[in-house]
């Protein structure tokens, strides 16, 4: 599939992600990720001579399917994974089958990334889990051997994780500033899908997932200890002032209440259910 891809796609260069396995306890990620570098044993059957199967970034997050968020990130099995992609970059010419070489069309576009010392195409490894803090991100981007860390679940709490990790230091925003966040976000919806009824439906229910996953910032200003951990579940607690309060709600009629301040007055039968069930804890809702 990949190779597929690869020779349709131009210089748009082809990647995957993937988690460690299906089942909680039998990772299953470091062989995929070595038939994805090196190619299986049927890769020749399958077009493309055989090789790597041309994948230009392999986005691992650490956990299972059947694991989903329960548990916290496996940065250790992530650097066992980094530890193969570095020694195929090590040893390119040694460890590829240069009978089977794979056809350049079905290999990522140059301009995706560089060459290993034996001229295989670099593959960059990414690690994927539970980073919400700048120190996290460093501590995991210098033990683990990856090339870089994909931000996710930590983003769309906080979307300053970025500010954070660029200037290196805790971010304590005011609950103003928070809501300018949900301002922008009600803007560029309605951008998107227009000031109809059904934009602004559109919009609230975006908006209403988003906040799904917002609410659960515990100001750093507040906090007891640092660094704050994403699998952290935090006592009630109450904020500075009514805002953040009403900011740090896991009840969906508040957020619903928070819609309302950009968008105007729900149906009166509108109810909202996350779809992630990732994003928040326990949520009373009906569908």
């Amino acid at each position: 599939m990949v190779r597929g891809m690869n020779a349709v796609s131009g210089s748009v260069p082809i990647t995957v992600k993937i988690r460690m396995g299906t089942k909680d306890g039998k990772p299953t990620a470091l062989k995929l990720i070595e038939r994805l570098v090196y190619g299986g044993p049927d890769a020749e059957n399958f077009g493309g001579g055989g090789g790597g199967s041309g994948v230009a970034a392999i986005t691992l997050h650490g956990r299972s399917r059947q694991q989903r968020y329960t548990k916290s990130a496996d940065w250790s099995y992530i650097a066992d994974c980094a530890t193969l992609i570095k020694r195929f970059h090590e040893k390119g010419d040694e460890l590829a089958d240069t009978i089977r070489a794979p056809d350049e069309r079905t290999q990522p576009p140059a301009a995706a990334g560089g060459r290993s010392s034996g001229g295989e195409e670099k593959v960059y490894f990414i690690g994927n889990g539970d980073c919400y803090s700048h120190t996290t991100y460093h501590e995991h981007l210098s033990t683990s051997g990856v090339s870089a860390i994909m931000l996710a679940r930590g983003a769309l709490i906080k979307p300053w994780l970025f500010e954070e990790i660029a200037t290196g230091q805790y971010l304590d925003k005011t609950a103003t500033e928070r809501l300018s966040y949900i301002s922008r976000f009600v803007h560029h919806g309605l951008e998107c899908w227009g000031s109809d009824e059904v934009g602004v439906g559109t919009t609230r229910r975006f908006l209403l997932e988003y906040l799904s996953f917002a609410h659960r910032y515990v100001p750093v200003g507040i906090l007891e200890r640092l660094p704050p951990h994403i699998q952290d579940r935090p006592p009630a607690w109450k904020g500075r002032n009514e805002l953040e309060t009403l900011l740090a709600s896991g009840d969906y009629r508040d957020w619903i209440r928070i819609s309302e301040m950009f968008l105007g007055k729900a149906h009166p039968g509108f109810r909202f259910e996350p779809k992630h069930r990732s994003n928040s804890y326990e949520i009373d809702a009906e569908g």
